[in-house]
């Protein structure tokens, strides 16, 4: 399977510009406003939060996008970042700024997650009547 190049350059150049505009839009959402109502500011705040994590995502999707464009123009798009293998078409054509093969990929994922560990139902216990013996002090 061949990569449209074309296409895919288009498809990034129109998701660049998108993004710039979701997240212009995104910091609009963020004006602070008074409000008196508690209820209603606890939902206005509520709202600059989602704001604020949207555009954040969005910055870091502008980034890879603005990179695979670079990539393009350089000659390099389509091979991996990590291992220098070629990125398959088909995921290319899913996520046109991946950076990463399917193998490299994988292992990002599992090395990331991998100093985080599930906690013990005993540890839960035993912080939870800690907690609470806290509290009836």
């Amino acid at each position: 399977m061949e990569i449209d190049m074309i296409g895919i350059e288009e498809t990034l150049r129109i998701k660049l510009e998108e993004l710039r505009n979701r997240a212009r839009d995104g910091k609009k959402g963020l004006v602070i406003q008074q409000c008196i109502d508690p209820l209603d500011r606890a939902q206005d705040e509520s709202h600059r939060m989602e704001a604020a994590s949207l555009t954040e995502r969005d910055r870091e999707l502008i980034g890879e996008v603005a990179m695979a464009l670079e990539r393009i123009e350089e000659g390099q798009y389509g091979l991996c970042i990590r291992c220098e293998g070629e990125i398959p078409a088909r995921r290319l054509e899913c996520v046109p700024w991946a950076t990463l093969c399917v193998d490299c990929q994988g292992h990002s994922e599992r090395t990331k997650g991998a100093g985080a560990k599930p906690r013990k139902l005993e540890d839960k216990r035993r912080d939870s009547e800690a907690l609470t013996g806290r509290m009836q002090q």
